[in-house]
């Protein structure tokens, strides 16, 4: 009765140390696994095209790291990196769900700018047809030619939206693109404030 007593403790005893030993081993290998994912997606330009799952998955890592670090400083009997194990694998799962992303997200971006080019493309040749064809009257002339050397500008600067394209930085092209638009519109409303203006004075 007494030897199964002791046996009896000495499994409690055993079990319950193998339990604390693997909470307290340091999950380093998970951690460079789950680095390694980030990195991966990162090579597949997830930080530019799944950038809110590519976020998360580093900052999971990173508090991955914070949270080893604090149980590595606590009492070893007490140590559990459970959380820590949670962590890492919330990252790697992030980091694979924006590598994936990534890809999809990249090829709506390519075709997106490609509209986008097309699209200025023919906004500031519409809008230049509509400068040389606007009316110019005594006060308008030097803010004709103000919108005329602006126009220019935007000119180049959908040159430079292509060849960002073509280099492959596709989100560099949208941002370009998408402020070009935005100001051969204002360009285009000021020349229809100016037609009508000067058509208002010729009508009095």
């Amino acid at each position: 009765m007494y030897v199964n007593r002791k046996s009896r403790y000495l499994m409690l005893v055993i079990l319950l140390t193998l339990t604390v030993a693997g909470c307290a081993s340091r999950p380093d290998a998970e951690l460079t696994a789950a680095s390694d994912a980030l990195e991966a997606a990162r090579s597949a330009e997830a930080n530019l095209y799944a950038e809110s799952e590519f976020t998360a998955s580093a900052q999971a890592i990173e508090a991955a790291r914070q949270e080893i670090a604090a149980q590595g400083e606590s009492f070893a009997l007490t140590r559990d990196y459970s959380r820590a194990l949670e962590l890492i694998a919330e990252a790697e799962t992030q980091a694979t769900t924006a590598a994936s992303a990534a890809a999809i997200n990249r090829e709506q971006t390519i075709r997106e700018v490609q509209a986008l080019i097309e699209e200025t493309a023919t906004s500031i040749e519409t809008t230049r047809l509509a400068l040389e064809d606007a009316p110019s009257g005594k006060d308008s002339q030097a803010d004709l030619a103000a919108l005329r050397a602006d126009m220019e500008s935007l000119s180049a600067d959908l040159d430079q939206a292509r060849e960002l394209f073509d280099s492959g930085d596709y989100v560099g092209a949208r941002n370009s693109l998408t402020e070009t638009r935005t100001d051969v519109n204002a360009i285009a409303q000021q020349v229809q404030l100016a037609r009508e203006k000067v058509t208002g004075r010729r009508s009095l």
